[in-house]
């Protein structure tokens, strides 16, 4: 029994993505792959395993030979396309509020995938977990996600805000140099989770336009 779900609503914008950079067919192929389809898709009220995104990611990276596809297909993320879930999250009056509410509605939108907040030291970390495991495609799953994350971190922080760097599981070895060029930020491999990782300065709240 899959115990890691997802909406249809936050699968959408990996198909929507996979859309904007390869041909109609590449997208066709992954979505029959995953044994999903268009109309399937198009339910925001669906729930689905998690595991058939990675498969669908899977299947457009072989399609592609493209080894970081699931970085490059949510370079252009806007956590506004959550709809209303977004609304929510992103009217909170400073970012540490808007992080919570995200977690609070994350079962809404995935169920049995981690978020993870903290401050270590002088950084403030923002993670996630899928809780996928080591299934194929896991991997691609772990590419996208930096880019969700910094998204939320943007609309507080401003557009150029950027990561003092990306840390990605250990999986991602001998890919960081790739890696670094898409999301423009060190990127450091080992075992967590994908997580953003910033300085911050704990004198300021931090509230939206300020940077961290």
């Amino acid at each position: 029994m899959d115990t890691v779900l997802q909406s249809t609503l936050a699968f959408r914008p990996a198909l929507q993505g996979l859309d904007q950079i390869a041909s109609p067919r590449v997208s066709e192929h992954a979505l029959k792959e995953a044994g999903l389809s268009r109309a399937v898709m198009e339910d925001p009220t669906v729930f689905l395993p998690y595991r058939l995104q990675a498969r669908f990611m899977q299947a457009a990276s072989l399609k592609m030979s493209e080894k970081h596809i699931g970085a490059y297909i949510t370079q252009d993320f806007h956590y506004a396309s959550f709809g209303a879930y977004a609304d929510y999250v992103l009217g909170a009056p400073k970012l540490d509020v808007a992080l919570a509410r995200a977690e609070k509605i994350l079962p809404f939108l995935q169920r049995g995938s981690v978020m993870h907040t903290r401050v270590v030291g002088d950084h403030f970390v923002l993670g996630f977990d899928a809780m996928l495991g080591g299934i194929a495609g896991a991997n691609l799953i772990d590419q996208d996600l930096p880019f969700v994350l910094q998204s939320v971190v943007r609309e507080f922080c401003g557009r150029r805000w950027r990561p003092s760097w990306v840390e990605m599981p250990e999986v991602h070895r001998g890919t960081e140099t790739a890696l670094q060029y898409i999301y423009n930020a060190e990127v450091r491999v080992g075992d967590p989770p994908p997580a953003l990782r910033s300085l911050c300065q704990k004198s300021k709240p931090l509230i939206r336009g300020q940077p961290m």
